[in-house]
């Protein structure tokens, strides 16, 4: 990521509010995907709750992986971070 679309997307990021659920494929070849998703995580204000969800043996589209149950994911997360 450039540094300019880096600073961008931290100051972004600094100004969310809402919980945050962090999807990565743990093979992307596009991205360093892992990487990236703690650094967002790490990044992320403590009110965001930041939760990572690695998806294993998945590339750059790992939410559309036959691996994922994306559903199932979200649904745990929301119970956990949300409660609902």
């Amino acid at each position: 990521v450039g540094p300019s679309i880096a600073a961008g997307s931290a100051d972004a990021l600094q100004k969310q509010t809402a919980p945050l659920l962090i999807v990565a494929g743990t093979a992307d070849l596009r991205v360093p995907a892992e990487e990236e998703a703690r650094r967002i995580a790490r990044d992320a204000p403590p009110q965001c709750l930041p939760r990572l969800h690695f998806v294993e043996g998945a590339g750059h589209a790992g939410a559309t992986d036959d691996r994922l149950d994306l559903r199932a994911v979200m649904d745990a997360w929301r119970r956990e971070v949300v409660g609902v």
